[in-house]
């Protein structure tokens, strides 16, 4: 509708590797419907691959996508599993490697802001225990080098004080909360660091954090929902001194400081993380919006609007009764 109301085409290029499709003639005519809307782009495609071959330079999806060189306004990774469901840093195809790859594609050949968003998993069973070790790692690093910093985590409530072993992190002790908070910090500076040291430089400013409940085992959710703005630092033209070279453009301010700035916020966003299942129960009109936002789209789209109503009204009965178990409501 936004598009619509301001005569602006949208296209999109979409990644599905098609496991999640039981008719595959049915999603192309789907696809076809979502073209023939209104300011659709008639180039929009969903390619049939796995996001993981975005870091493959003999895959569909390297091909279509990084090869172009073009950049996007808005980078959505929609994961049903999580964000460090393999062993990372392995040679075969993972997320992390297909993210990073995505990320450094975007600066290279991105001038304008733009935002990124990525949902994921978090609950300890799907995350593999490799990757969480590096985040904790990481963070013990951080606090060693500023205790204060072991302080403000306990105080902002991300981790306990019973959740550490002298002055680091005991990874055995986390809560499911917990492990879903260092989960958010470890990749809310993952996606910083490759951010910021970049050349030219940018910035990720961390966006409102929401959450649900997939598995409905624990009181904590255990999906997350994060996203980054995301906008080049400006630079400023340093001459030689001898007068004998061309100046030359390094980023202006001060790179530590823009990045300790974007980590507080890292962490404010996570202490002020919003269960969206507990926001809505308690917030009906918000909820009625929304189911009616989500119908028109489907709608749209010509997706059986009625078996949508039955499912979500289902799904709400369900949810209601998890938090009413769990005393959440």
């Amino acid at each position: 509708p936004i598009c619509v109301d301001r005569q602006n085409e949208l296209q999109f290029i979409g990644l599905n590797a098609g496991v999640d499709d039981s008719d595959s003639a049915l999603s192309l005519a789907l696809l076809s419907q979502v073209r023939a809307l209104p300011y659709i782009h008639k180039a929009s495609e969903v390619v049939t691959d796995k996001f993981e071959h975005l870091a493959q330079q003999k895959s569909i999806a390297y091909a279509k996508i990084i090869t172009l060189q073009r950049s996007f306004d808005v980078v959505n990774i929609d994961l049903c599993g999580s964000f460090a469901e393999n062993l990372s840093g392995a040679t075969e195809p993972n997320i992390p490697t297909a993210i990073y790859s995505l990320l450094k594609h975007q600066l290279q050949h991105r001038a304008k802001d733009w935002l990124f968003f990525i949902t994921t998993r978090s609950d300890r069973s799907a995350v593999n225990s490799k990757t969480m070790e590096s985040f904790v790692k990481w963070l013990n690093e951080q606090i060693a080098n500023n205790l204060a910093l072991k302080d403000t985590i306990i105080e902002k409530k991300l981790l306990s004080a019973d959740e550490f072993d002298d002055n680091l992190i005991a990874i055995e002790r986390l809560s499911p909360q917990s492990h879903s908070n260092v989960l958010s910090m470890g990749l809310g500076h993952w996606i910083l660091d490759a951010l910021i040291k970049t050349a030219p430089a940018w910035r990720a400013d961390m966006l409102p954090q929401y959450e649900y409940h997939v598995t409905m085992q624990e009181s904590s959710c255990d999906m997350l929902s994060l996203g980054f703005y995301c906008k080049k630092i400006p630079q400023q033209a340093h001459s030689d001194s001898f007068n004998i070279a061309s100046p030359i453009a390094t980023a202006s301010g001060n790179l530590i400081e823009i990045a300790t700035n974007c980590g507080m916020k890292i962490q404010r966003r996570i202490t002020e993380r919003i269960d969206i299942d507990l926001h809505l129960h308690k917030n009906s009109e918000e909820y009625d919006t929304a189911l009616e936002g989500s119908a028109e789209l489907l709608a749209s789209a010509h997706y059986d609007v009625d078996a949508y109503r039955k499912w979500a009204t289902e799904k709400q009965a369900e949810t209601i009764d998890f938090l009413t178990r769990f005393g959440l409501t």
